[in-house]
């Protein structure tokens, strides 16, 4: 039995790549995955809307966890922006997110 691609939006090679990157260097990296996948599963769902990852498709992923505490909120955000940081690196123009703009840790 096949088992589903853990991806399936526009990113999904570069959300693996990512994934498969820190699980080489030795991190289960799971909570990440299910946050990338999140906003994966959101992007494809709107891809008529969202071609690619911007300013705002990720708020409007981030309204999603609206009922979440606002460090729960921060954490997934800033796993998003890790994500980002990481596809900079072969993409200069590519979207990242302002840190400043996520809600406190609490």
């Amino acid at each position: 039995m096949m088992t589903p691609p853990l991806f399936s939006s526009t990113l999904a090679p570069m959300f693996e790549r990512y994934v498969n990157l820190k699980r080489s260097l030795g991190r289960r990296f799971a909570t990440a995955t299910w946050t990338l996948q999140s906003l994966d599963r959101f992007l494809r769902d709107h891809a008529g809307i969202y071609k690619d990852l911007t300013q705002t498709a990720f708020q409007d992923w981030c309204q999603t966890y609206e009922r979440v505490s606002s460090g729960v909120r921060r954490m997934r955000m800033l796993e998003v922006q890790k994500f980002c940081a990481y596809r900079r690196r072969t993409e200069p123009t590519c979207f990242l997110p302002n840190r400043t703009s996520f809600p406190p840790h609490n």
